[in-house]
């Protein structure tokens, strides 16, 4: 991306003002459409991870929360359960 850039300002620098000022705003549109892009597909793919993995019944295969152990309420509870908390 910096090369990139590095590579269009050279390019610039050889062409006339007007120009010049056309490829500086082209170039700033192009990287701020990027920057917004990966916001958003971000977004959409964390969304959909906590989607898959939090809501039950939503996908087959996620029928339960992620890490969804119910902690227990004293020492006693967990060894008389079993609970995996205790190791």
């Amino acid at each position: 991306m910096i090369m990139m850039m590095m590579m269009i300002m050279m390019m610039m620098m050889m062409m006339d003002t007007t120009t010049t000022t056309i490829m500086m705003i082209m170039m700033m549109i192009m990287m701020m459409s990027m920057m917004l892009m990966k916001n958003i597909m971000t977004r959409i793919m964390m969304e959909t991870v906590m989607i898959m993995t939090h809501v039950s019944d939503r996908f087959v295969g996620f029928h339960s929360p992620a890490y969804s152990v119910d902690a227990p309420y004293s020492l006693e509870e967990a060894e008389r359960n079993n609970s995996p908390q205790l190791y």
